[in-house]
């Protein structure tokens, strides 16, 4: 050691003095090395032993081994995941605060929302009253003589799945077009209170009320074809006229095809085709054939002849076929 060192450099120096400088500087270290030593034992009396912080270290180390083999990263990167976690938390702690913050725009929409659609129910049963008497009275002109006819304007419950909105203390399903449910009711008969037209109208009044309506809407629907069915079920003579020349208004910006089988309303057509069912070797078969150039002619003229015959005869419609 630095003793040892010191001994020989004495016994060197004593013979040759170029060795005293070396002595010196081995005496400065042996005295700093002395000091050092008493430093530390000095520190290592004061230190007390932790067993809890020692199990705690121990603990945390083999934590942190096992989310090195769990994500396969080195540990500097964990911390990196770990500290974006927190911050992600600390966000998502807010989260609350937020959906409270955004209940309370959604309540002041709901309120906006609901005024509008009380105004569009206000200009919804005003013109529903008009489409009712302009429905009713076409209607008496396409042979529903005793008709009603009413747009009735109303709402429902809202359901689990549905937008709502509160409507006098209740709530209510709700689209973008409002909360209104509209629903045409007719009523055929004197006396008796207009029911749901899906309920109440046969296909022919069925095809007559979208004839009338077509009719009224004509400058606002541009549905480009409209077919009508059985459209004639129920009326002849000069009420099956009337029917033809409203499908003939109608069309003039959209094709019109009818299913009839009345000249008065046939007659009118630009185009003919004929529908038969045969039986060929033991098997039904539907055959359509368009009928020959000038044919519409022919036919127009047979039902103004008739018509005209009618009118002279004062015979009743319901005779005529």
């Amino acid at each position: 050691g630095l003793g040892r060192s010191r001994k020989l450099l004495e016994e060197v120096a004593g013979i040759d003095s170029r060795a005293e400088s070396w002595l010196e500087e081995c005496q400065n270290a042996e005295a700093v090395v002395t000091e050092l030593v008493h430093s530390l034992r000095d520190y290592a009396d004061s230190l007390e032993f932790d067993p809890e912080r020692t199990e705690s270290l121990r603990l945390r180390h083999a934590e942190l081994q096992q989310l090195i083999r769990r994500h396969g990263k080195p540990l500097n990167e964990i911390i990196e995941m770990a500290t974006e976690l927190e911050t992600e938390l600390a966000s998502m702690q807010t989260l609350d605060a937020d959906i409270q913050e955004l209940e309370k725009e959604i309540e002041v929409l709901r309120e906006e929302c609901a005024g509008l659609a009380k105004q569009l129910t206000v200009l919804r049963r005003k013109g529903g009253e008009k489409l009712g008497v302009a429905v009713s009275r076409q209607l008496k002109d396409l042979g529903i003589a005793r008709s009603v006819f009413r747009a009735e304007v109303n709402s429902r419950p809202s359901g689990n799945d549905d937008l709502w909105l509160q409507r006098a203390g209740a709530r209510v399903a709700a689209d973008r077009f409002g909360w209104d449910v509209v629903e045409f009711h007719l009523s055929t008969n004197v006396g008796e209170e207009p029911m749901p037209l899906v309920r109440v109208a046969s296909g022919g009044e069925i095809s007559r009320v979208m004839l009338a309506l077509k009719s009224i809407l004509a400058n606002h629907d541009r549905i480009p074809v409209m077919v009508f069915d059985e459209i004639d079920v129920g009326v002849s003579g000069a009420i099956a006229r009337k029917v033809g020349e409203a499908m003939k208004n109608l069309s003039r910006d959209r094709q019109v095809i009818a299913i009839t089988h009345l000249p008065q309303i046939a007659g009118l057509a630009d185009r003919h085709f004929v529908v038969e069912k045969k039986v060929e070797k033991g098997r039904s078969m539907t055959v359509v054939r368009r009928t020959g150039a000038g044919s519409s002619e022919v036919v127009q003229r047979r039902h103004r002849e008739r018509f005209t015959s009618q009118e002279r005869e004062g015979t009743d419609d319901r005779r005529v076929s």
